[in-house]
């Protein structure tokens, strides 16, 4: 089985464009992750369920196709954000949590996350990128994500882009 991990629903319009590229690609499973930075690199709350709530009506509409992962952005208070998680999880059966460029994972802010991660059994799929130039102030590396990753031996990680100016 190929999957698709890593798609952003960035308009509902183009969905079905890109469900049927994937089928003809020979990808039967496509992970949405939200239109991440629609609202920039650091969306508040409201802008943080808007952007579920588009994938809750994706994965609604074409359930034999996908599945979302719910977007967080742990900068937020912890409360709403594992409250999120649920509501994406638990009420719709999301299968793991992205996390984008908000905050670095080395930081404590990522704990109450990543334990609800582990009590879910479910993965994170965590942006990363090696940049020579344009590095956001909070945007982790591959360093950081190991460094995540010993934190939390239990939960796993997928992470996305590891060599954004070519291989170290």
């Amino acid at each position: 089985m190929i999957i698709d991990i890593h798609t952003h629903n960035t308009t509902p319009e183009l969905t079905p464009s890109l469900l049927e590229a994937a089928g003809r690609n020979g990808v039967q499973t496509v992970i949405f992750l939200g239109a991440v930075l629609r609202f920039g690199y650091s969306p508040d709350e409201r802008q943080i369920r808007e952007i579920n709530d588009d994938t809750i009506a994706t994965v609604k509409k074409y359930p034999e196709e996908c599945y979302g992962f719910c977007f967080a952005n742990p900068t937020h208070d912890p409360d709403f954000t594992l409250q999120e998680i649920d509501r994406c999880v638990t009420g719709h059966g999301f299968k793991g949590v992205k996390l984008e460029v908000a905050l670095n994972c080395r930081s404590e802010r990522l704990e109450p996350i990543m334990k609800k991660l582990e009590e879910l059994e479910i993965p994170l799929l965590h942006h990363s990128w090696y940049k020579s130039v344009s590095k956001y102030p909070e945007e982790s590396d591959p360093s950081d994500i190991a460094f995540l990753g010993r934190r939390f031996p239990r939960v796993k990680i997928v992470m996305a882009h590891l060599a954004g100016c070519g291989y170290r």
